[in-house]
């Protein structure tokens, strides 16, 4: 009789062992990120959250939330490395945002440029009133952080800029592809994502990837290595035409350049440690992101909820076809710290 008990103790013991094990592993992606929402794409459906360190998120959701709205959202990763809302609530209002990213397009008569991260290419304008010399723009490839403001608008206007450095091997651009010339192996897409500028870049097609998957009026991802003679070389493409798109792997290609896995482990475990120095004063700072299979802290968070998601449709646009101004120099204009403001709001709607 005791043996009896003892093996059902045993076999309830491994069963709930296994049962913890199933649990954390069907969480182990669940990200919660904290900051303020800085751009919206039409197209992709989808609007960019930055945390405070700046680092960009891509979120797809049918809801439309005001941009300058500091939000807590729960993700959940899709297949083209972009993310969807499974939870969203609207936290506060603020005018400014850190934001970091690479340079790939930059537009010299109006000093305004696009800044790209995995499912974002959003336009940076001049500060209104600012001067700034052409050569000081950074050149195309250029991995900076900068301070923003965002107007009533929600326009986001660079304030100070930092050159982090020069992105090596391939980056990441997202825009409409806006034409596709099958003799000459190329596509061009919008100079942003949301196709603000009016302008083009014209990517390579190589012969190891085709142009059979693109569409005029699709919303793209795209992963470019620049060449010797300025032009791009298409790596990996993915379509972000909402999240059907984004789950679409029959529209992906080549290499993704999906880099976030390892920034997401240096944000999550930057985010949880104290700021300052050694012997420094510094308090712990909230995290802006948090995982359930974080390993840089001994506790973890997790959030759930019902998918907040849409699939997009196709819509055709025009533009004219460019490629990326790759001039020399860079700001060095130090990066402040954006603040907010506003009271708690969480319903429906255009918050």
């Amino acid at each position: 009789m005791q043996l009896f008990v003892g093996l059902r103790r045993a076999a309830l013991t491994g069963a709930l062992t296994a049962g913890c094990v199933v649990i954390v592993a069907g969480t182990a992606q669940a990200q919660t990120v904290h900051g303020t929402v800085v751009h919206r794409i039409s197209r992709a459906q989808s609007f960019v959250v930055a945390s405070s360190s700046g680092r960009l998120f891509a979120v797809h959701s049918r809801r439309r939330t005001r941009i300058g709205s500091r939000v807590v959202v729960s993700l959940r990763r899709l297949r083209n490395g972009t993310f969807a809302a499974n939870v969203l609530r609207v936290v506060g209002h603020t005018h400014t945002a850190r934001l970091r990213g690479t340079i790939t397009y930059v537009n010299r008569h109006s000093g305004s440029f696009t800044l790209s991260a995995h499912g974002v290419s959003m336009l940076v304008h001049a500060a209104r009133g600012r001067v700034r010399a052409a050569d000081a723009l950074p050149p195309v490839g250029t991995n900076v952080t900068t301070t923003t403001t965002i107007d009533d608008q929600g326009d986001v206007s660079e304030q100070s800029m930092r050159d982090t450095g020069t992105q090596t091997g391939g980056f990441d651009i997202e825009g409409t592809v806006l034409s596709i010339d099958t003799t000459a192996n190329t596509i061009t897409i919008s100079s942003d994502d949301d196709d603000q500028s009016g302008s083009g870049i014209v990517v390579t097609v190589p012969s190891t990837l085709s142009v059979s998957p693109f569409t005029v009026g699709e919303e793209v991802e795209l992963n470019v290595a620049p060449q010797p003679d300025g032009s791009l070389l298409l790596q990996g493409s993915a379509s972000d035409q909402g999240t059907q798109g984004a789950q679409d792997q029959s529209d992906q290609q080549g290499d993704q350049g999906d880099q976030n896995d390892q920034s997401d482990h240096n944000d999550q475990c930057a985010a949880q440690t104290p700021s300052g120095s050694a012997g420094s004063s510094g308090s712990t700072v909230s995290p802006d992101v948090v995982t359930a299979s974080s390993d840089c802290s001994g506790s973890s968070s997790d959030s759930s909820g019902s998918s907040d998601s849409s699939a997009g449709s196709s819509s055709s646009t025009s533009g004219s076809p460019g490629s990326p101004d790759g001039s020399s120099g860079s700001s060095s204009a130090p990066a402040g710290s954006p603040g907010s403001t506003g009271s708690s709001s969480g319903q429906p709607g255009d918050d």
